[in-house]
């Protein structure tokens, strides 16, 4: 999982830790999308929850995709 513990204090947010991820860790959009998907997984919810929880971020996903013509439908309908 990528987070960021505490941006104030840091001066970092979590954008700035994908872009580290991306850049020190040859990470992709698609290593991205898996590790917060792990993450939707692992997080201590009712399953409607997390299912509410996924689709939504995968809704946020596609759309971010389809501004920046990245669109994979491997996305659009992958659930875990």
């Amino acid at each position: 999982m990528l987070n960021s513990d505490d941006p104030s204090i840091q001066d970092s947010d979590l954008t700035d830790d994908y872009l580290k991820a991306i850049r020190y860790f040859n990470l992709t959009l698609e290593d991205l999308i898996k590790i917060n998907k792990t993450a939707i997984n692992s997080v201590f919810l009712p399953e409607k929850d997390k299912h509410k929880l996924h689709t939504e971020y995968l809704k946020q996903v596609n759309s971010f995709k389809e501004k920046n013509n990245l669109i994979s439908y491997l996305t659009l309908y992958s659930y875990y």
